[in-house]
């Protein structure tokens, strides 16, 4: 019966020899946080090699969008029985100098016809669609648009919806309030889209479960003037350049996207080209991309492989929850819990750095690298600082938490002290306690 009572005094005895001793119940450094942080050096562990600054493969992605315009029809092969007899054929006019080895079949109808057309038997024709005016949504199934011009036109908002429609060599060019919707398309290739905007609004082009390739719409000298909407779509060599793309559940594999604002979920992009005036990205995965220009860009819980980002001009990049392996990130930087590892900071641009939390591993800072605020429980491991200079102290510490330094190749890392100014607001939201 005395054991128990003689166990507690010898644990007692124990807690008092530690305290005296510095240390904690658990053996750790005691922490006066009333007391500026002290930087905690850990022993050296394995390492992975930093990248240099200089040097390293740029990732492959075009760089100048396409030109989209109409399908060259010469050689579409005679008419089919019932093509081309019910309505008025173009003759064989002369336009730039082009030869059609068979007439042009133009047909021109309003809505209110629309919908009598034996759209199937529809191809290697121009077709143009005028809204009437009364017509509010109009639904083709299985039409075959191969080799086809298709200009849809209207004063009042009209939904055009293609139900596993053939798209393949297909010109769309839509004016004014239109809404063309695409679902479970049984082919898509070499498809391009227009949008102009008219005094009665602006197109709107939607594609659900859409699997498919070389994908146009818009292009340098004209941008797709309203929304590009992908839901659930799988795309190879894509090019998107409208006012505002919208991406859910999509995969773009190979390709180039500008947009005004750009908001995407659950999105993987490879081998992307980016130029975002306003952009998030959230859950997503980016891998050997390249952000040619941002004003304004914040990635959320994604993953972000050997991709390059430069100064967003507007305001910093935000990095929130991310996995970053690999890459080169320029320009203001605002991290929240984000992990890096195998960057470079610096290597293009004068490039400031705030690392909230998170961490940052076998990481080099070039010579553009003029500031890292290590801010909560930020800690740097493994990492150099080529670009900078010997006696450099351009890294320092939030005052009211220590942070860890381990294993870095990088002597002006050690030196770092106390931020002189205030630390910036934290402008993502911690997270809630748990219940």
């Amino acid at each position: 019966m005395s054991r128990p009572r003689a166990h507690g005094a010898l644990l007692l005895v124990a807690g008092a020899l530690l305290q005296a001793a510095g240390c904690d119940r658990v053996g750790g450094p005691l922490v006066d946080y009333q007391k500026p942080p002290e930087v905690v050096t850990v022993p050296r562990v394995r390492c992975a090699e930093p990248p240099e600054c200089e040097g390293g493969l740029e990732p492959q992605v075009p760089l100048q969008a396409l030109p989209v315009a109409p399908i060259y029809l010469e050689g579409c092969g005679p008419p089919r029985e019932g093509d081309c007899t019910q309505f008025r054929l173009d003759p064989d006019d002369e336009d730039a100098g082009i030869e059609f080895e068979r007439p042009r079949c133009q047909w021109s109808l309003d809505t209110a016809q629309l919908p009598a057309l034996d759209a199937s038997a529809l191809r290697c024709a121009e077709l143009t669609i005028e809204g009437d005016g009364e017509t509010d949504t109009i639904t083709l199934k299985g039409v075959d648009w191969t080799d086809t011009n298709v200009s849809v036109s209207s004063e009042r908002p009209l939904v055009l919806e293609l139900e596993a429609a053939a798209l393949q060599q297909t010109y769309l060019a839509l004016t004014g309030p239109v809404t063309l919707r695409i679902t479970h398309a049984q082919r898509f290739a070499g498809v391009r889209i227009a949008g102009q905007a008219s005094q009665h609004g602006l197109p709107l082009v939607e594609l659900r479960h859409v699997d498919g390739e070389r994908l146009s719409a818009g292009d340098e000298e004209r941008a797709f003037a309203g929304t590009l909407a992908l839901v659930r779509a799988n795309l190879v060599e894509a090019q998107l350049v409208a006012s505002h793309v919208s991406l859910e559940s999509v995969a773009v594999a190979r390709g180039l996207i500008t947009a005004s604002q750009l908001n995407a979920v659950d999105t993987e992009l490879f081998e992307v080209g980016l130029e975002v005036g306003s952009g998030v990205l959230a859950t997503s995965v980016m891998r050997e991309c390249i952000v040619h220009e941002c004003g304004a860009l914040t990635l959320i819980d994604g993953k972000i492989r050997y991709s390059w980002f430069p100064g967003c001009g507007v305001a910093p990049l935000r990095v929130y929850g991310a996995s970053v392996i690999g890459g080169r990130f320029d320009g203001e930087i605002e991290s929240d819990r984000s992990n890096f590892s195998g960057v470079l900071f610096g290597s293009r641009e004068p490039t400031d750095l705030l690392l909230w939390d998170g961490s940052v591993l076998s990481t080099n800072f070039c010579a553009g690298s003029q500031s890292v605020i290590l801010a909560a429980t930020a800690n740097i491991g493994c990492s150099k600082c080529d670009g900078w200079n010997e006696g450099d102290v351009l890294a320092c510490l939030d005052p009211e938490w220590p942070a860890t330094l381990r294993s870095n190749w990088c002597e002006q890392l050690k030196q770092a002290q106390v931020c002189e100014e205030p630390l910036p607001p934290r402008e993502r939201p911690l997270p809630l306690p748990a219940e």
